[in-house]
């Protein structure tokens, strides 16, 4: 009997009050109150469950939560990334270990952005369901980047082989890269007034790649160059390709010093030498640099360089004795954009 009664009384907000008169004439009066209080209580008890669309507290939304990486394995976390959303827009900045959340979303379709300076942007879409949190993964590649450039023109007069006079440019690149620098694929620098374009390779300092440009390889001369752009470009692995900002030559120093004593081979009793040349007079700033090269069996080193001699300088003596054996050395002029021209080679000998 109370299941039939309370069956009744759970279609409470269907029962007119026409049937609670039929029902009262063949009920007992205390079933016909509980009925009214049991059918009363469901019929307006509170709905609290945010997820229950007809409840008093529901919220359409969602959230996602996710982490930001590196592009390489091990995947490391990274922090300070910005994680936006659009529409909105709603933003989050990943903490340690790359990790980031936003809730109380919408349900819909979202476009997610992850950026973070020296980073490559990432652009995806994101699906927000109500009571759903959607989880996401996101690798971003790190840029590479030219840090700092030089090109410098350089002049050197030679006794052999021809031409005796070479011009050539010297490029020097320091670049880096924030996945490491195994990630750089290539170095390249181009001049695209003329179509120039050339490869720099990697030195033994790490991140810094060079390259000797002789004129004979270029389009051009080296004094058709001047004043043109050149542009240094670097490659990850990902493809991701950056430029520097363009540079130009400065000058070309034509003229080159002389070098006087020692030389032609000279066998010298001092084995601490004191060199002499004959010095230039030049309108922009400028200052010398000395070099002394061993010779053994074809093989060359250079043993001492002197540089940051001023202008009026005309001679300098060796700071340390050298060896025994043969040697030639060189006068160079170095402008304040590291521009040089150089002597001929002037040879002697320490017994």
């Amino acid at each position: 009997m109370f299941g039939a009664i309370i069956g009744v009384s759970m279609r409470g907000t269907r029962l007119s009050s026409s049937v609670l008169r039929r029902a009262h004439r063949g009920w007992p009066a205390g079933v016909v109150v509980l009925v009214l209080l049991v059918g009363g209580c469901f019929d307006g008890a509170s709905r609290t469950n945010p997820l229950d669309p007809r409840g008093e507290e529901f919220e359409g939304v969602g959230a996602v939560s996710g982490r930001v990486t590196g592009f390489y394995p091990p995947f490391p976390g990274l922090d300070g990334v910005e994680v936006r959303l659009e529409p909105g827009p709603v933003t989050a900045m990943t903490r340690d270990g790359g990790a980031f959340g936003l809730d109380r979303l919408p349900e819909g379709e979202y476009i997610l952005t992850a950026s973070r300076p020296g980073y490559a942007s990432v652009v995806d879409t994101c699906t927000i369901r109500v009571g759903e949190t959607a989880e996401v993964e996101i690798r971003l590649d790190g840029l590479p980047a030219v840090d700092h450039f030089e090109i410098q023109s350089v002049h050197i007069s030679r006794w052999w082989p021809p031409p005796q006079e070479l011009f050539r440019l010297e490029v020097t690149a320091d670049v880096g890269d924030p996945d490491g620098l195994s990630d750089i694929d290539r170095v390249w620098i181009e001049v695209p007034a003329f179509g120039l374009v050339d490869t720099l390779v990697a030195s033994a300092t790490p991140g810094r790649y060079l390259a000797i440009l002789q004129e004979s390889t270029l389009p051009v001369g080296v004094e058709s160059l001047l004043g043109h752009d050149h542009v240094v470009y670097v490659r990850d692995r990902a493809g991701v390709v950056t430029a520097s900002g363009a540079r130009q030559i400065a000058r070309l120093i034509a003229p080159t010093p002389v070098a006087l004593t020692p030389t032609s081979l000279a066998l010298l009793s001092d084995a601490a030498p004191l060199f002499t040349w004959e010095p230039l007079l030049l309108v922009y700033p400028y200052t010398y640099r000395l070099d002394v090269v061993r010779v053994d069996e074809n093989i060359q080193t250079v043993v001492e360089t002197i540089e940051n001699l001023s202008p009026g300088t005309e001679s300098v003596k060796a700071p340390n004795p050298l060896a025994a054996g043969e040697y030639f050395w060189t006068i160079s002029v170095v402008d304040e954009f590291g521009n040089r021209s150089r002597s001929r080679e002037a040879g002697f000998r320490i017994p």
